[in-house]
């Protein structure tokens, strides 16, 4: 049994960046367009796909891949909604949210890096 399920994303690590990069620019025109409707609400949560794919895979780096796009987010909604103090706090609230779930994913995923080395080690001197 292979206990380093994260060893296996250096196969093909050109297919999760992609994927990260197609899912962070639909999900940023998604939002972008449900904005310019007066949406604010439904959209964002899009964002998560690209923000626990790069906490997972990338567990530091996720954080600040995740401050950068919840900045866009926030300059997306301020640029569409700039007079309105109530979806602006929502906004900001929202990017904390991105950026603290992006912690805890990254840390679990590197906590459960750390245990599986741990265990492979284990396995390797019995």
């Amino acid at each position: 049994m292979n206990f380093l399920y994260l060893g296996q994303i250096y196969k093909n690590p050109h297919a999760i960046r992609s994927l990260i990069i197609v899912s962070a620019v639909g999900a940023l025109f998604l939002n972008w367009y449900g904005l310019t409707l007066g949406i604010t609400n439904v959209f964002p949560h899009i964002l998560y796909i690209p923000i626990i794919l790069t906490a997972y895979y990338y567990p530091w780096r996720g954080i600040v891949f995740t401050a950068i796009l919840s900045a866009i987010y926030g300059v997306l909604v301020w640029g569409v909604f700039s007079a309105d103090p109530d979806i602006l706090l929502s906004a900001l609230a929202r990017m904390m949210v991105f950026i603290i779930i992006a912690a805890v994913v990254s840390y679990l995923s590197g906590r459960m890096q750390h245990d599986a080395n741990l265990c492979q080690r284990l396995v390797s001197m019995v």
